[in-house]
């Protein structure tokens, strides 16, 4: 029979399965123990009370105390219930105290700005439920870049919560809806820096702009934000970022690219919907137009979601700028030229937003390219037509001639 100190466990570590009150390894951790000691990724399934907790945090730990110590988490513990957090904690606690790290958790359900000052304080091995680390992620409260060992507890159970059966459900609901005139109106992409892009007060209420002119407003999501700003450790090394940084950022990215599966996968299902640009392949498209080091502000993301908006069948697209923000200008405005040249199909324009910016003039830049966008559209329908007819009949019909000229309702100002 195999024991503890069989499986490669330090003597620190040793006298702390003494205080578990463990006294021989089950099979779950004979198996893992070695494995995450060698380093190695792992995927484990075995019954509640078997011991899952210490057969990743026993090696996990004793790893970590031999480490260079950070003021950022170096172990990240994701599971679904504050419930299973605190237990977790429990055993890792008992551990840690052996080795001299530092263990927290940061749950739902309770004031968030306790956990965000313990964060600041350092710690080696944080425990989080996904729905409050994400808003700590959001608030930049934790840096998970100095990540090198990350567990999914319960990973099976996080997705069978009630979680992905609501999504599919959501999806197909929407699916379900009829809509009138689907596919009729054209779609306008709203991009730009974060705050003019997102506050209606900040863009001069933009979709509801676009909505009355007709149109479909397509506004990227919030998110992608974030993971461009965690992508930066890999993309930035270039200019100095460590292979740790990107070691973290990676890490991050595939955890919350795994929470967001679920999601994704019942969009693609859709057929009305479809799941947004993966991180990378957003920065695929960015990297044909200028360097992933640019990092001010809303940085390459701006481009590549421009260049998405366009590949997904949205050509037509609104730059919002705070004037005389000189990085976005040069990911946004800076770049519609070759924009254009590599989409020929694209209709973007520029807006500043400015306390002092005419609003009339924001409203009319908006409305000719609206107007454009319906001449295009038209226009594609006219052959859309022709091609029916032709595959009906067999004979070529001339496609309607769409207005040589594009006529655009302006908005004036009366003294």
């Amino acid at each position: 029979m195999t024991t503890f100190a069989e499986l490669g466990l330090s003597d620190a570590v040793l006298a702390a399965v003494d205080h578990l009150g463990y006294t021989e390894p089950t099979p779950v951790q004979a198996q893992a123990i070695p494995l995450v000691l060698q380093g190695r990724d792992i995927i484990a399934a075995a019954k509640t009370g078997t011991g899952k907790t210490a057969a990743f945090s026993l090696p996990s730990l004793d790893v970590l105390a031999r480490a260079e110590r950070k003021k950022a988490p170096a172990m990240l513990v994701i599971t679904p219930t504050r419930e299973l957090a605190m237990q977790i904690q429990e055993v890792c606690q008992t551990i840690a105290r052996t080795r001299g790290l530092r263990v927290a958790n940061v749950v739902g359900g309770v004031k968030i700005e306790p956990q965000i000052d313990r964060l600041a304080r350092g710690v080696d091995v944080l425990i989080a439920t996904p729905g409050r680390l994400i808003d700590l992620m959001n608030q930049k409260a934790v840096d998970l870049s100095q990540v090198q060992v990350l567990v999914l507890d319960e990973a099976d159970r996080m997705l069978d919560m009630g979680f992905l059966p609501s999504v599919r459900r959501i999806v197909e609901d929407f699916d379900a809806l009829p809509l009138a005139g689907e596919g009729t109106k054209p779609r306008v992409g709203v991009v730009g820096e974060i705050l003019v892009k997102f506050h209606p007060t900040a863009n001069n209420q933009i979709v509801d702009v676009i909505e009355r002119e007709g149109c479909e407003a397509v506004v990227p999501g919030l998110i992608e934000f974030f993971l461009f700003g965690i992508a930066g450790g890999i993309f930035q090394q270039p200019i100095g970022k460590s292979k740790k940084s990107a070691l973290g950022s990676k890490i991050g990215l595939a955890a919350i690219k795994k929470l967001r599966k679920p999601v994704n996968d019942a969009l693609e299902k859709s057929s009305r919907f479809h799941p947004p640009a993966d991180i990378y392949e957003l920065a695929d498209y960015a990297s044909e137009i200028l360097s992933l080091c640019n990092s001010m502000g809303e940085g390459w993301l701006l481009t590549a979601e421009m260049v998405e908006l366009i590949r997904s069948g949205c050509p037509n697209v609104v730059c919002t700028q705070p004037f005389a923000c000189l990085p976005n200008h040069v990911v946004g405005k800076a770049t519609i030229k070759e924009l254009r040249r590599r989409y020929p199909e694209s209709n973007i324009v520029a807006v500043d937003y400015d306390p002092g910016a005419s609003e009339v003039n924001q409203l009319n830049r908006i409305k000719l390219m609206i107007a454009v966008a319906k001449a295009n559209l038209a226009e594609k329908e006219a052959e859309a037509r022709a091609a029916r007819a032709v595959a009906r009949d067999g004979a070529p019909e001339e496609p309607e001639t769409v207005a040589a000229s594009v006529e655009v309702e302006t908005t004036e100002v009366v003294g």
